[in-house]
């Protein structure tokens, strides 16, 4: 009965946070308060992120999100100066995958499925 989940992500500072996750990584702005805290929700492709501040938990989160083409991705991001941790290789566990920190430090990792060995 589960059809999609959303991380939330403790940041620092909402605008820079909402500019990073726009203009780097190309989502798009669904919905920003301030009322009763600042939080924002950004998607791209289906997948959702929730940010709000707080400095206790700040990039201690992480992320997971499959991809049918890690390598463009890839590309992207790094066309858009986002730091890559791990650019993308194929891993024993069946998934070709990269992983970066968002501008507060929470890690994001993007896996596309290997095909089966023949």
């Amino acid at each position: 009965m589960l059809s999609n989940g959303a991380p939330i992500f403790a940041i620092t500072e909402l605008s820079a946070a909402i500019h990073f996750y726009t203009h780097s990584l190309g989502f798009t702005l669904f919905m920003q308060t301030t009322d009763p805290m600042p939080y924002a929700i950004l998607g791209r492709d289906g997948i959702q992120v929730h940010l709000t501040v707080d400095d206790s938990r700040r990039g201690k989160g992480a992320m997971y999100a499959v991809t049918d083409d890690v390598d463009a991705l890839y590309e992207e991001f790094k066309a858009n100066a986002v730091r890559i941790v791990e650019p993308p290789e194929d891993r024993v566990y069946g998934m070709r995958d990269m992983y970066f920190n968002d501008c507060c430090g929470n890690m994001i990792g993007f896996g596309q499925q290997l095909a089966p060995a023949a």
